[in-house]
């Protein structure tokens, strides 16, 4: 886990930005491993995609960002990885909500935290947008906003939909390059490894907040 950027005090924290794959879900490394291996691939061929320097990186993020639609895309990621297209049908299909952390969102917007889902999006019909709108205040995905994390601008964003300053905002993700992007605009980072730590961390940095609604 992820130390929170150097303060003199704990921050008032009012918001919580809360990523969908990997900390809403189950976690999705073993699940791309697991998907290449069945296909015949080698393990990371996706995370290798994922990687600087790859030379489908770029299309990736372009693919995040919506500027380039899910028909468009998807083909061409196959041909990539050596696959045909209705291989990647099967890509989230073991895909399943983390019920502990959506009871995790609930406990501290039931104490006037304000939540915000933040995802960088392959494709969109992933989401369960009815689940979602009823668990957050605010939802911002990639795909539907022109950008994707790190960069500075989509975090200010969702804390701009939430209406709490960035300073007051908690990132939880599980990818610790999203991260930089909201350290960079002030706000307070925590990586997301299990629900139970996720916990732990998120009542020492919320608590004060939380009490105040009591």
């Amino acid at each position: 886990m992820s130390n929170p950027p150097p303060r003199s005090a704990e921050p008032d924290v009012r918001g919580l930005l809360v990523d969908f794959g990997g900390v809403l879900t189950n976690p999705l490394d073993p699940l791309l491993r697991e998907f290449c291996r069945v296909k015949g691939l080698p393990e990371d061929a996706i995370t290798a995609s994922m990687t600087p320097g790859n030379r489908f990186k770029a299309e990736l993020d372009s693919f995040e960002r919506g500027e380039v639609s899910e028909r468009e895309f998807l083909p061409r990621f196959a041909a990539h990885l050596g696959l045909s297209p209705d291989d990647m049908r099967d890509l989230w299909v073991h895909l399943t909500l983390d019920e502990r952390m959506f009871d995790i969102v609930a406990h501290f917007r039931s104490r006037n935290v304000r939540t915000c889902l933040l995802s960088n999006s392959w494709g969109l019909e992933v989401y369960p947008r009815k689940r979602l709108a009823e668990a957050f205040d605010g939802l911002v995905i990639s795909g539907e906003v022109g950008m994707r994390k790190p960069e500075a601008g989509i975090f200010r964003h969702a804390a701009a939909v939430i209406a709490v300053e960035p300073k007051h905002c908690v990132v939880l993700d599980d990818s610790r390059s999203n991260l930089s992007g909201a350290v960079a605009v002030g706000m307070t980072a925590v990586h997301h490894v299990a629900p139970e730590t996720t916990m732990q961390e998120l009542d020492r940095l919320l608590r004060p907040r939380a009490d105040i609604s009591r």
